[in-house]
């Protein structure tokens, strides 16, 4: 299922990890993240796999060479978060998303989620030829027979 992370205030160090790993972000103005590890003299060894994944190369080096924070709108500006809202927003602007994603077939969530983050590491040639054939599973999936089915009869699909 995809993982929708919430930020309010800190995500700094493993919190920030934590944020980098979910599959979405929404945090309030007031929130900063970072990596301040290294004023202790340590260095963020653990979660640079997953912040690598979700930070540009050069904004990471900064950010874990300098451990400076950052606001919630310079990691949206960054595509680090999704969404950045007032405090009082927080919890209506997850729900928003939840709404969203609960509409979906989780089959095709679910696969497709699979897919993109097996893919996320494969070359070009290997990642294609990976996401035909999860292509194919998908389209033998009950859930894309009955949208197909929808999309040509005009109406919302039912999902399981």
């Amino acid at each position: 299922k995809p993982i929708i992370g919430r930020v309010n205030g800190f995500a700094l160090g493993g919190g920030f990890g934590l944020a980098m790993a979910c599959d979405m972000v929404v945090a309030t103005e007031k929130a900063k993240l970072g990596t301040p590890e290294i004023e202790i003299g340590l260095f963020p060894m653990m979660i640079m796999p997953t912040l690598f994944r979700s930070i540009p190369r050069k904004k990471l080096l900064e950010l874990i060479f300098t451990g400076e924070k950052i606001t919630a709108h310079e990691a949206e500006r960054y595509g680090m978060i999704n969404y950045v809202v007032p405090h009082e927003q927080l919890d209506e602007k997850v729900n928003q998303l939840v709404t969203k994603l609960t509409s979906k077939s989780s089959t095709t969530l679910r696969l497709g989620r699979q897919a993109f983050y097996t893919m996320a590491d494969m070359d070009l040639n290997h990642a294609l030829a990976y996401l035909k054939g999860m292509l194919a599973i998908n389209l033998r999936t009950d859930d894309a027979k009955e949208g197909l089915q929808a999309f040509l009869e005009k109406r919302p699909p039912q999902w399981d």
